[in-house]
């Protein structure tokens, strides 16, 4: 309902034994990525065991919000080694939007490979700080771009 009144009302089910209601949680926690209570939650919810739990958190935290923090940055850093590959490319976006370089290897492996995902042009769009994806660039052209750019 767009109200962060209910926010601490959404944390109490963060550890709940059924991973429905955990995916709940950061599906509404999303909802509210830059407020300071659901940033500690989805943090936490980003290392559930859960997949989708994960990569609700990962897009609700990396994507959604705009907060940035050595911790924030540190999450996603670590959620490019997850085992799912939507919540890699979750975290890959988080850190292209925030322009921080240590995830140029997992973007540059990402762009070549055989089959590359609108997420992954997305970030690395963000990354090259683009207005919007160009017309008729394909992986390889992005990848071309970043390493131009940053000497990679």
């Amino acid at each position: 309902m767009d109200n962060p009144l209910a926010i601490p009302l959404i944390n109490r089910f963060r550890a709940h034994l059924s991973a429905k209601v955990r995916f709940s949680v950061a599906f509404a926690l999303s909802g509210f990525p830059d407020d300071p209570q659901s940033i500690e939650n989805l943090l936490v919810l980003m290392q559930d065991e859960d997949e989708e739990v994960r990569d609700w958190a990962t897009f609700g935290l990396g994507t959604q919000g705009t907060s940035d923090s050595p911790e924030i940055r540190q999450a996603l850093l670590q959620r490019l080694n997850d085992p799912s590959q939507d919540v890699q490319e979750e975290a890959m976006s988080g850190l292209c939007r925030r322009l921080d370089e240590r995830v140029l290897p997992a973007l540059t492996e990402s762009l070549q490979n055989q089959t590359v995902s609108h997420c992954v042009i997305d970030a690395a769009t963000d990354m090259l700080e683009f207005e919007a994806h160009r017309e008729n660039w394909d992986a390889a052209d992005y990848l071309a771009a970043l390493r131009t750019r940053f000497k990679y």
